[in-house]
């Protein structure tokens, strides 16, 4: 996620209620895609100001499998087909995840060139932050990596 802190969450606040909301409803929870328009609704319902936000929306739907939404500070939402970067060191992520990037490669070399993409764009733009935060969502579950052995091999 890029963009303004307050923003940010705000929407994060909105689209957790919906969730909750929905799973109390339904007995399940609700879907990335609808998630994921819903927050181009609260985005695109905000005019004529703007939430400062640019946000990645992923994970594994039952229905979908693996999906990657984008959604930008206007509401447009578009589903992306296997990797995305936003913020302001997003061109030197892509740089790295356009050269590495295969459809067959194991979690683990996903990991690897993730926390590569970050760790170069942490170090070519002064605004990406300090830290590297790493998550994976499989069929199996949401699951936190601890970054520091993939930092560790790329200063070897």
């Amino acid at each position: 996620m890029s963009g303004g802190v307050a923003d940010l969450q705000k929407v994060l606040d909105a689209l957790t209620a919906t969730a909750i909301q929905y799973k109390i409803e339904t007995g399940k929870p609700i879907s990335i895609k609808a998630l994921a328009n819903y927050a181009s609704l609260v985005v695109f319902s905000s005019r004529p100001y703007v939430y400062l936000v640019h946000m990645i929306l992923g994970g594994w739907d039952p229905d979908e499998g693996p999906v990657i939404y984008m959604l930008d500070f206007f509401g447009t939402l578009t589903r992306e087909t296997e990797f995305m970067a936003t913020g302001s060191g997003s061109p030197t992520a892509f740089g790295v995840l356009e050269d590495g990037y295969r459809r067959d490669m194991s979690i683990e070399d996903a990991i690897r060139l993730a926390v590569r993409a970050v760790r170069s764009a942490i170090y070519h733009d002064p605004g990406s932050g300090e830290g590297i935060d790493v998550v994976t969502i499989t069929k199996e579950g949401y699951r936190e990596v601890n970054s520091e052995p993939y930092l560790k091999e790329l200063i070897r």
